[in-house]
């Protein structure tokens, strides 16, 4: 499915920015030229609780890895936290 979208996004796309460093391969190897803009917001979010106070609360052990992964496309948005 990967491969249709690149392909397609080749053929509509002239030239294209993208917020994350990792998406220029995505493009590039579907030939389209993109430059990598940053994300305008990435400044902007600060932490609002210590990591201390989020394993407590969330029942983590502070000795592991976190990973967060925060969803927002179509209208859905999503907040998963896993032990990893």
């Amino acid at each position: 499915m990967a491969a249709v979208a690149r392909e397609s996004s080749a053929s509509a796309v002239r030239a294209g920015a993208v917020y994350f460093p990792f998406r220029r391969k995505f493009y590039a190897d579907a030939g389209v030229p993109v430059k990598f803009i940053g994300h305008p917001l990435v400044g902007n979010v600060k932490p609002t609780m210590t990591r201390e106070f989020f394993c407590k609360e969330y029942g983590l052990d502070e000795r592991n890895k976190i990973l967060t992964i925060l969803r927002e496309a179509a209208g859905e948005k999503s907040r998963t936290t896993c032990r990893c």
